[in-house]
């Protein structure tokens, strides 16, 4: 190699070893510069402050030496205050005694009214004959189609087709059955008033009555004249 190679090759190792010390420099020369910017102002950043101080301080206001209105709180290295001021008496209202309550006065209850029990009434025995002539004609296996009693206590039981069997009936009353059996008409029905009246139906809309209520009488005669068929004729007691 010639000697002016070799002397271009110092001058440039000569300026990188340059470049290199300078750029050296400038590196920690920035790094200075950064460490004390961070070691002075990031300490004063909010988050920080809050981040460095774990334990919050906690200031207690001393209570006021003017006050009187408020408890007195004695400093530690203090002695306690002592208070001069007279004592204020009050008077308190004496107590209202409680009104004394009668007892309250319960009723007895009144006694219940005990009721005697109604005599059970002893049912009327049957009509004298009444119930020889019903067994008779049940045993016989006679249709019975009407039972019928007097005001006085008289009875007729009419049975099959124009058969029949009285006590204590009116005379009057009595022979119109004996006229209608001989007549072998069918009789139907037979019904008594409570003034002793009485009306016996047969046929179809046939009838014979004695003494009979004036309206009775009429609404009968009209049923005949029309030949509708009557079938029941009744009548109610007297009203008390």
């Amino acid at each position: 190699m010639s000697q002016e190679g070799k002397s271009k090759g110092l001058a440039a190792k000569e300026l990188w070893g340059c470049i290199g010390t300078v750029l050296a420099g400038f590196v920690a020369g920035f790094f200075l510069l950064f460490n004390t910017v961070i070691a002075t102002w990031v300490p004063r950043l909010p988050f920080w402050q809050a981040q460095a101080s774990p334990t919050p301080v906690v200031e207690i206001a001393s209570p006021s030496p003017q006050s009187t209105l408020g408890p007195e709180v004695a400093s530690p290295t203090s002695p306690p205050a002592v208070s001069t001021s007279t004592p204020t008496l009050v008077t308190l209202p004496s107590p209202t005694p409680s009104p004394t309550l009668a007892p309250s006065l319960t009723p007895s209850p009144s006694p219940t009214p005990t009721v005697a029990p109604s005599p059970t009434s002893t049912p009327p025995p049957v009509l004298e004959g009444l119930g020889t002539k019903l067994d008779e004609l049940n045993d016989e296996g006679k249709e019975i189609k009407c039972v019928a009693f007097t005001p006085d206590g008289g009875w007729t039981v009419l049975y099959a087709r124009n058969g029949y069997s009285t006590y204590g009936l009116p005379q009057e009353a009595v022979d119109a059955l004996s006229s209608l059996n001989d007549d072998d008409e069918e009789i139907k029905w037979i019904a008594f008033t409570p003034e002793s009246g009485w009306v016996i139906l047969f046929g179809g809309s046939g009838f014979w009555r004695s003494g009979l209520p004036q309206e009775a009488d009429d609404a009968l005669t009209d049923m005949n004249e029309r030949a509708e068929e009557i079938g029941l004729v009744a009548f109610a007691p007297h009203s008390s």
